[in-house]
């Protein structure tokens, strides 16, 4: 059983994550999508379980984005 699939959402391609329900990626093309799911299909990622920490988005604070510059 696949454990990533692919859904479509208007113009937006999402990488589901079908044990957890959480989408993980989005993309604007399909070919990236169905991509990302095979390569996590074959063993990459988290087995189906990918914590919700890493796919969360932080914003980035701009006082601190350039600081190492």
């Amino acid at each position: 059983m696949n454990k990533y699939r692919v859904h479509t959402v208007q113009d937006e391609f999402r990488v589901f994550e079908v044990e957890t329900g959480q989408v993980i990626k989005t993309y604007s093309n399909h070919r990236d999508a169905a991509r990302m799911v095979r390569a996590h299909n074959r063993g990459g990622g988290f087995k189906g379980f990918t914590p919700a920490f890493i796919i969360k988005n932080y914003a980035i604070r701009s006082d601190c984005a350039n600081n190492g510059a």
